[in-house]
């Protein structure tokens, strides 16, 4: 069975006529997200950008028997974003973001190395300006420490360690108002369609009822009456209105329609000694015998 599409112009005429259940769901609907606008505060986003920097020579020292040793760091040689990386992990395990939080810092933050330079922007999401700028400086720090204790490890010469240096001032701080959009988006519209689907229940719920009530009042046609006085021989069978007749039923013969709406039928008895003993009563007929020419006829 193929569905009738939904007619939003059904549906807001719907809305209107039962404005008694729409108006005061919609109302705190609005109500909600005007309160979640003045208590949803905003989030502070801080960026900062880390670069590595390889060192300018490399040192020569020389060794016993006359031959010369070249003093080199190891990482150098598998590239400064492999160094990148792995000091980028430390920095990204769970402890670090536990010990933030234990101490006021955010603990929503996310860094990111550049494909092709050793640049890594630090992202941190606070709901302060000052706790976001603090948070981006302690992870700033945390991975120079990190970038330094990994060559020290190797006992890289010192001349030969890759620095780091931070390419912005520490100001480089925005509003966002992303998290307070996605609130009020998601708390209108479930009090939209809340709204919507308690008015559409109430009017179907209203007109099933108005259906059973006017049913209800509908007062079944009633049955004839076995009247005193009449012989149970004159009654005429319900199986006369469809026309079939068997062996001693009573034929209507004439039926005239009385002032007082009860109608009075000459019945014969079929089968009595010359056919024409008539017998005269009268009877209250069904509803279904209409007047037709002067004569009662079923339909």
């Amino acid at each position: 069975m193929e569905r009738a599409p939904v007619d939003f112009w059904d549906l807001t005429k719907l809305l209107f006529r039962r404005w008694w259940v729409s108006v005061p769901l919609l109302s705190v609907t609005l109500a909600g997200t005007v309160a979640a606008a003045m208590l949803i505060e905003p989030d502070y986003v801080a960026t900062s950008y880390v670069q590595l920097i390889p060192p300018s020579t490399s040192i020569r020292e020389p060794e016993s028997k006359g031959k010369v040793k070249i003093v080199r760091n190891p990482w150098l040689d598998t590239g400064l974003n492999s160094l990148a990386k792995a000091s980028l992990l430390t920095v990204q395990d769970a402890k670090v973001a536990e010990q933030l939080d234990a101490v006021g810092f955010s603990q929503n933050y996310t860094i990111t190395l550049d494909n092709q330079l050793p640049i890594l922007t630090f992202e941190v999401v606070g709901v302060s300006r000052d706790q976001a700028s603090k948070t981006t400086d302690e992870l700033v720090k945390r991975f120079e420490a990190s970038n330094l204790a990994l060559q020290k490890e190797f006992n890289a010469p010192s001349e030969q360690m890759v620095s780091t240096r931070r390419l912005d001032m520490g100001d480089n701080i925005t509003l966002s108002t992303s998290k307070t959009k996605r609130a009020l988006v998601a708390i209108f519209g479930s009090g939209l369609l809340i709204a919507v689907a308690s008015t559409v229940a109430v009017d179907a719920i209203l007109r099933r009822r108005r259906r059973k009530q006017t049913t209800g009042d509908e007062t079944p046609a009633e049955e004839p009456q076995e009247r005193p006085g009449v012989p149970a021989s004159f009654r005429i069978p319900a199986r006369a209105a469809t026309g079939e007749r068997r062996s001693g039923d009573v034929t209507p013969a004439a039926v005239r329609i009385a002032p007082n709406l009860e109608e009075t039928a000459r019945l014969q008895r079929p089968g009595e000694a010359g056919g024409d003993s008539v017998g005269e009563s009268t009877i209250v007929l069904p509803s279904s015998w209409v007047k037709q020419n002067g004569r009662a006829k079923p339909r």
